[in-house]
């Protein structure tokens, strides 16, 4: 086991991307929390700060556990998936006519792209002996 100190660099690449992806969706999650509280409305301030919080709270999250995932710490890997699976049902609520199917199909592609790279066996051998 590797110190805490020092990175673990043995990261098959299936979970690089998978912890790159995560890193994707935390731009998102942050720049939709700072629109929100950015949209602050004097006579509704409870909606812009926690809807903004939390987003922007999410991203914090999401980010740490993208780097844990990336250092192999098996832990990081039950908050990325639960996100995930919240995510896709999410993303099928943006469907609808124009812009917002682009919405839905980046979000499942992202959400895809991160369950495959968590669950291949190349990902989940990487964390044999560590748990």
């Amino acid at each position: 086991m590797t110190p805490p100190h020092l990175p673990r660099l043995d990261a098959p690449p299936t979970l690089t991307v998978a912890a790159s992806a995560v890193g994707l969706e935390v731009i998102g999650y942050a720049v939709l929390g700072v629109v929100e509280l950015a949209a602050f409305d004097s006579k509704r301030p409870e909606v812009a700060l926690s809807t903004g919080l939390a987003f922007v709270l999410l991203a914090g999250f999401l980010g740490f556990c993208a780097w844990r995932l990336w250092r192999l710490d098996a832990w990081a890997r039950a908050p990325i998936v639960m996100t995930q699976l919240i995510q896709v049902p999410v993303a099928f609520n943006f469907w609808g006519d124009g812009w917002t199917k682009v919405v839905t199909i980046v979000l499942l592609l992202v959400s895809a792209v991160v369950l495959v790279g968590i669950f291949h066996p190349r990902s989940l051998a990487a964390f044999e002996g560590d748990e």
